[in-house]
């Protein structure tokens, strides 16, 4: 747990940072569902590094960095907190958890979140879930230990992930820079900086 709370330390406002500096690369507003569905793209990316075979690696795509897709996973759960409402230091709630079956177990748990989610926007029925008060409390439960898993994940490889997710925000402010700069641009934006000079994202000039 400690490890886990080394990296919030250090990144949790990294990764706030980042997910609203990728605004400018959306066409439309992005929902809770939307980041879920991100989600389980960087699942299937490591899967794909991790078991990638002819059948269903994608041609002319190289996704083989583990660290930086753990990272990807990474953001999106701290993001999905956030939207949620969450704290993410109630994670040392989960001291003392470990999966059984870390990548399959991901895969479970994120599918009981999906649902949860989906009941909470009306898209399902709600359900009463055994051991948890209300729905929020589940929602907590099962983010967390997705979180701890992707640990469990990196630990195995012997990844840090306090610098795979420097290198993730490195790449990833790349190409938000070359995408800010090229053809695609479409209208003019700055950086957005607070009194204390710290880097908060980007918005449109005319803002």
């Amino acid at each position: 747990m400690n490890e886990i709370i080394k990296f919030l330390n250090t990144h949790y406002d990294n990764a706030i940072n980042l997910v609203n500096a990728f605004e400018i690369t959306k066409t439309v507003e992005w929902n809770p569902q939307i980041y879920l569905n991100e989600l389980y793209v960087q699942l299937g990316h490591v899967y794909n590094v991790l078991y990638s075979n002819d059948s269903s690696s994608e041609k002319g795509r190289k996704i083989d960095n583990l660290g930086d897709e753990l990272s990807d996973v990474l953001l999106q759960l701290i993001n999905l907190a956030y939207i949620l409402n969450i704290d993410m230091y109630d994670i040392k709630e989960l001291d003392g958890y470990k999966s059984i079956n870390g990548l399959n177990d991901f895969s479970i748990l994120l599918g009981q979140l999906t649902e949860v989610i989906m009941e909470n926007f009306e898209c399902r029925f709600k359900k009463d879930r055994e051991g948890f008060n209300t729905s929020f409390d589940f929602e907590k439960d099962r983010l967390f230990k997705l979180f701890i898993i992707t640990f469990e994940i990196a630990n195995e490889h012997n990844l840090n992930m306090v610098k795979e997710f420097k290198l993730m925000i490195k790449d990833a402010t790349g190409f938000l820079e070359r995408f800010k700069s090229g053809k695609r641009k479409a209208k003019e934006y700055i950086d957005i900086y607070d009194n204390k000079e710290k880097m908060l994202g980007y918005c449109e000039k005319k803002e």
